[in-house]
C-alpha cells in the first residue's frame, strides 16, 4: 500500500491518493513506494520545491545520506534519491504520525483494495475533520 498527501504551505490539502500494492511488502518498502509515488506526481504537477515528510526516522537518515543504501529496500531508495534531482529544493523531514494521521488513514484503506485512487483539492470528506486537527498540531 501507498499512501500520500501534497499540501501547500498553509497545509491546506492539493492531492490525496493511495494505492493498494500487490504481494507483502515490509513498512519500509511501502514508505519508499509512497514517497516515489508522491515524487513522480510533484514532479508531473510542476513542483519545484518539495518537503518530503514521513514518520521513519531511518528512512529520512538513509534519504539524507549520501552513503549507499545496502539494505534490502536500497534500490528503492536509490530511486527516491534520483528523483531528487528533479526539484531545485527537496527537504526530508521526520513528523511523529500523530502530526499525519490523514496520511496513517489513507493507509488504512489502501489496505482494503488493490485500487489507485487520487482525489485532487477536494479531498474524500472523511479525512477533514484529520486534516484539520494535523494542522492544528504541525
Amino acid at each position: 500500500m501507498a499512501d500520500l498527501l501534497i499540501r501547500d504551505n498553509m497545509g491546506d490539502l492539493l492531492m490525496a491518493a493511495y494505492k493498494g500494492l500487490h504481494g507483502m511488502f515490509s513498512p519500509k518498502a511501502t514508505k519508499l513506494d509512497a514517497a516515489i509515488l508522491g515524487l513522480q506526481i510533484a514532479r508531473q504537477l510542476r513542483h519545484l520545491s518539495v518537503i518530503l515528510e514521513m514518520d521513519a526516522k531511518e528512512i529520512i537518515m538513509n534519504l539524507q545520506s549520501f552513503e549507499e543504501s545496502w539494505s534490502v529496500e536500497g534500490v528503492l531508495v536509490d530511486e527516491v534519491k534520483g528523483l531528487f534531482n528533479h526539484f531545485t529544493h527537496i527537504s526530508c523531514q521526520f513528523a511523529p504520525r500523530e502530526c499525519n494521521q490523514v496520511a496513517h488513514l489513507l493507509a488504512k484503506q489502501a489496505l482494503l483494495t488493490q485500487d489507485f485512487k487520487v482525489w485532487l483539492e477536494d479531498g474524500p470528506l472523511w479525512i477533514y475533520d484529520v486534516l484539520a486537527n494535523d494542522k492544528f498540531f504541525s
